[in-house]
């Protein structure tokens, strides 16, 4: 009997419930209880010994952990940091934590969703995502396309949708004729299907369009062209399409010189393209229409054999607030005079010392607002708006709005560096060089094109083309120059466009200007050579050290026969502009 209650006193010493709480002495110094004698082994049959209860476990940590044999552990234990702290205080730390613990959650939910979001897109079909179609690796994106296609059997669905992204991703690619064959090859597939019917004879008509503007000998059913593509401007397409669209039925309505039309359709374009984000796909289509408006132009003004004539002199000072008189009289409304004014120095043309003449300054002056905040901006271009419209058959407000949307292109631009340039800067810098280019389209309508046409065109190619549009630049200069082989801005304008830091290369500059000297000949040449030179001087620091080909004792020439024509001048040497 004496034997199962030391088993059941020894059991209850075993199993020791923390919120009582235990003598720890009593056992770790080897007596039980009374301490009398050691303590001795006894037999005991494990199965009858109660388990442990069990751990009552909370999310951040254990609310109840039980005291087994080692009572001393209990002393080693973690203290409980939140035991002292007030029930508000308790409350805060725990909604801390469930915040922690939810958004750990949202990032192990979100962050395979973005991923698997992010591959799926970067998969899609060219036709809906539209940037695959400009991969570094066309050509083999093009082979493996063929394979596709040349493998597919289900001629009711996956054939034409394949022939069409083919054939699409080619015209991006510039491949027209292959594209033609591919789209022709698609209505055959189609035969019957009206939805389909319309698409393909849109996309051949494009390609048409395209070769026709590539090479003129090619033939293009211009009625059955437009009817086509005004069609196709009705399907539910992406807005990008429907803008190309407006803007290749502009380009071809200017070409037969309906330019109410043109005007219209390419409103419509410019505005479904501001909706867009800034794509390069998007611009590269915009980048086609601007070169083919120049193309034109420079086509049509190299046929032109004779302009107005007109008288050259030289300033004696007469003409330095020229250009503050031509903006009082816009201000005024008064455009008859302003048309008065402008017409006598384009026949009676006063040349600066710099070579520039007082035409320039008139153009330069209406071009410019007052200032160069947003109103005055938006002031100036409803005032040269207005006189488009009182003066339709003159060409001169359009020459003086071309001039304006340039340098209010370089306004969105800014001054900086390109990679500081953001993507919607860079939008508005496009949109009103487009819109510049149409202006020049409209003057070039309305009449053989003024020296300071020329000049307007080529600094919109400086801003609006690339290097690959350099015999573009040639090919209108060289146009300018046998109309007005006086007119010496056309040749300041080229050596400048040449410049490394724009589209030259090295000295190519430098061969421009000796070559261009060298064609004048004699004490004009060399007085333009000077001009040249003084024109870029000061995108160097040692001129004639950076570009070793120039004559120095030419330049010298030059300025000392300028220094001659203009001593009388008091402003002369002053006015570079």
């Amino acid at each position: 009997m004496d034997k199962e209650k030391l088993e059941s006193e020894l059991r209850q010493k075993l199993v020791v419930d923390e919120q009582i709480g235990s003598d720890s002495d009593d056992i770790t110094d080897g007596t039980v209880g009374s301490g009398k004698g050691p303590l001795v082994e006894p037999q005991i049959d494990r199965n009858t010994i109660p388990e442990s209860p069990p751990r009552q476990t909370g999310i951040f940590g254990n609310k109840r952990e039980p005291a087994l044999i080692k009572v001393k552990n209990l002393k080693s234990r973690r203290p409980n940091k939140d035991a002292n702290l007030t029930p508000q205080a308790r409350m805060t730390r725990k909604a801390y934590r469930w915040l922690a613990l939810l958004t750990a959650c949202i990032a192990i939910i979100i962050v395979p969703i973005a991923y698997a979001a992010f591959s799926v897109l970067s998969q899609l079909n060219p036709n809906s995502l539209g940037v695959q179609f400009f991969k570094e690796d066309w050509p083999t994106e093009k082979t493996k396309m063929r394979h596709e296609i040349s493998g597919t059997t289900d001629l009711s669905r996956n054939l034409p949708t394949l022939l069409s992204n083919f054939g699409e991703a080619l015209i991006l690619h510039k491949e027209y004729e292959e594209a033609l064959a591919v789209f022709k090859h698609c209505q055959r597939v189609t035969a019957g299907k009206s939805n389909w019917f319309v698409y393909t004879q849109l996309q051949i008509a494009t390609c048409e369009h395209f070769l026709h503007q590539k090479d003129s000998s090619v033939k293009l059913d211009f009625d059955k062209t437009i009817e086509a593509m005004k069609m196709g401007k009705t399907m539910k397409s992406e807005q990008w399409r429907t803008a190309a669209l407006a803007a290749i039925l502009g380009n071809m309505y200017a070409d037969i010189k309906d330019f109410t039309t043109a005007e219209s359709y390419f409103n419509e374009a410019d505005d479904l393209f501001g909706q867009q984000s800034a794509f390069y796909w998007q611009n590269e289509v915009r980048q086609d229409a601007w070169k083919t408006w120049m193309t034109n132009m420079s086509t049509r003004v190299s046929r032109i054999k004779t302009v107005p004539g007109s008288t050259l002199t030289i300033s004696k000072g007469e003409t330095k607030n020229i250009g503050q008189e031509a903006t009082a009289l816009l201000n005024a409304q008064k455009y008859q005079e302003l048309e008065d004014l402008i017409e006598k120095y384009s026949k009676t043309r006063v040349q600066k010392r710099s070579g520039h003449e007082a035409i320039d300054s008139i153009f330069e002056a209406l071009s410019n607002p007052s200032d160069q905040q947003q109103f005055s901006w938006n002031e100036r271009l409803r005032q040269l708006e207005l006189w488009v419209t009182q003066k339709p058959k003159s060409a001169t407000p359009h020459v003086v709005l071309a001039n304006f949307y340039i340098k209010y292109a370089w306004n969105a631009r800014g001054t900086g560096w390109a990679n500081s340039v953001s993507d919607t800067q860079w939008n508005m810098y496009r949109e009103r060089l487009y819109k510049s280019t149409r202006q020049l389209q409209m003057a070039l309508a309305l009449g053989p094109p003024s020296p300071s046409w020329f000049s307007v065109a080529q600094v919109n190619i400086l801003g609006a083309g690339d290097d690959e549009d350099k015999k573009l630049y040639e090919a209108l200069s060289g146009s300018g120059n046998r109309l007005y082989p006086d007119y010496v801005p056309i040749y300041l304008n080229a050596v400048h466009y040449l410049q490394p830091r724009w589209h030259g290369e090295g000295q190519e500059w430098v061969d421009y200007a000796n070559k261009a000297a060298d064609a004048v000949g004699g004490d004009e040449g060399d007085k333009l050579y000077a001009r040249m030179v003084a024109n870029v001087d000061k995108f160097f620091t040692d001129i004639y050290k950076e570009a070793p080909k120039l004559s120095r004792k030419r330049v010298e020439r030059g300025k000392k026969l300028l220094d001659q024509q203009f001593r009388t001048d008091p402003s002369g040497a002053k006015n570079s502009s």
